[in-house]
């Protein structure tokens, strides 16, 4: 089985299983489909879908994206690994937004058959079966000589050995004792030990420990907005940058 459901993105951020339907692609949503036949997360903008809104809407996908929705006993989409995003105010224009926009109609008209009130099944064409079919591994024709012949060790060859120089025998006399070397006492030298002790250095972090304390979250959460915020604000300059480029091309 193939399962699918479709997702719609709240204004919070939100996103809610809702019923396989084609009248639920309207101007002002952004729906995201989650199917297991390509597989692939499906993520569509309407055309009055601000910036914020779908950007919102790719973090949902984001996170659906290889780790799918737990639905009754099995997860959906858990193989995922694409996004393929439609946003309608490029249909037309762009030819990647035009190919992702035919292969999300042909997901939409395949037939179905519904397993509960948001989960589906697709059914494949009998040319997705025949892909499905195992086909047996060609063995290439070096492979088959390599294995058809039969392995044969190479006998090492014998090293002969090198004779032994017979070593000259020294002789010392019994009598002859080696002179014993004394040090004599005025190259000793003492090391005098330190009259005060060496206070090795202490290093405190108590305080600054403390000084972080329980306000960790609060200055990284409050960062992240602000972040977030900068985030927003850029991406508007940018897409207002784009319509004023494309405005003064028509002019």
């Amino acid at each position: 089985m193939k399962y699918a459901l479709m997702f719609n993105v709240l204004k919070d951020g939100e996103i809610e299983p809702i019923k396989w339907n084609r009248e639920v692609f309207v101007p002002d949503r952004s729906i995201i489909l989650l199917e297991e036949l390509t597989p692939a997360v499906w993520l569509w903008h309407g055309v009055k879908r601000s910036l914020v809104d779908r950007r919102i809407a790719s973090r949902q996908a984001e996170g659906l994206k290889g780790y799918g929705y737990k639905a009754r006993d099995t997860i959906i989409g858990s193989r995922t690994r694409i996004i393929k995003e439609i946003d309608q105010r490029k249909v037309g224009q762009d030819a990647d937004t035009d190919q992702f926009n035919r292969e999300f109609q042909e997901i939409l008209n395949k037939k179905f058959n519904p397993i509960d009130k948001i989960i589906i099944d697709l059914q494949m064409d009998d040319s997705e079966i025949g892909e499905l079919k195992l086909t047996p591994e060609a063995i290439p024709e070096n492979r088959a000589e390599q294995e058809s012949k039969p392995i044969t060790e190479s006998k090492a060859e014998k090293i002969p050995k090198k004779t032994q120089e017979p070593k000259a025998e020294t002789t010392i006399s019994e009598t002859t004792q080696k002179p014993e070397i004394k040090p004599s006492p005025s190259k000793i030298t003492r090391v005098s030990k330190p009259s005060k002790p060496i206070k090795k250095p202490e290093f405190i972090f108590e305080e600054q420990v403390k000084e972080i304390g329980s306000n960790t979250n609060e200055i990284i959460k409050n960062v992240l907005e602000r972040i977030e915020k900068m985030e927003v604000k850029l991406n508007t300059l940018l897409q207002e940058f784009k319509e004023f480029k494309a405005s003064f091309k028509k002019e």
